[in-house]
């Protein structure tokens, strides 16, 4: 067996390898999960090794996952930009949502889309590449945050990322002609997080 660097500890070593391999396979861990076995150059190597001996895939910078003996020749598993977004933001203590201007999208509000993939997060703004993908997580404020992912959630930040010059309640209404009663009462819950002038566009 090869010698390790000699910066690398043998506890810091056997102590990652041990966490990954309880790990299923499959799931998505980063290396922040790892740096409470060890300095950050010695858990770095570790990781690249088992990389290059296939034992675990990267997926993005800092983002792997654990596979069998008999899956390492075959093609990496796929993950969606929200599941390697998602873990990657966690890792940070941060959570994600869609962001308003995509929600925008969604719900047919613009045809302009992202160039890039944009979440919403709970901390500050920072991003990075998911194979020729740039996923960016943009600080946003608590109140967008609380308005959440849900079908009037993401309604409500479709309506407030058009901004206070669009004033043509026509534009929403068979959105919110869709709206089953439950949802027009959420809709109602939601509305005092919202800016004064979006009041009028959600009634």
């Amino acid at each position: 067996m090869p010698r390790l660097p000699s910066f690398i500890s043998v506890p810091t070593a056997l102590w990652v390898r041990r966490y990954i391999y309880k790990l299923p396979v499959g799931e998505l861990f980063t290396t922040r999960d790892l740096l409470g076995f060890g300095s950050r150059r010695a858990i770095d190597a570790t990781t690249h090794r088992m990389v290059k001996t296939k034992k675990i895939v990267r997926v993005a910078r800092g983002v792997f996952y654990r596979v069998e003996r008999h899956e390492r020749n075959q093609p990496p598993r796929i993950y969606t930009a929200y599941e390697v977004a998602a873990v990657k933001a966690a890792a940070f203590g941060k959570r994600i949502m869609i962001h308003p201007v995509s929600a925008a999208h969604m719900m047919e509000f613009t045809n302009k889309g992202n160039c890039c993939l944009i979440f919403s997060t709970s901390g500050c703004s920072s991003s990075f590449t998911l194979g020729s993908t740039r996923i960016i997580f943009k600080g946003t404020c608590a109140r967008k945050m609380q308005l959440g992912d849900s079908l009037v959630g993401l309604l409500a930040k479709a309506i407030w990322s058009l901004g206070p010059k669009h004033r043509d309640p026509e534009a929403f209404q068979p959105s919110l002609k869709r709206l089953k009663r439950k949802h027009r009462q959420q809709l109602c819950e939601l509305r005092s997080l919202m800016p004064a002038w979006a009041l009028d566009l959600t009634r």
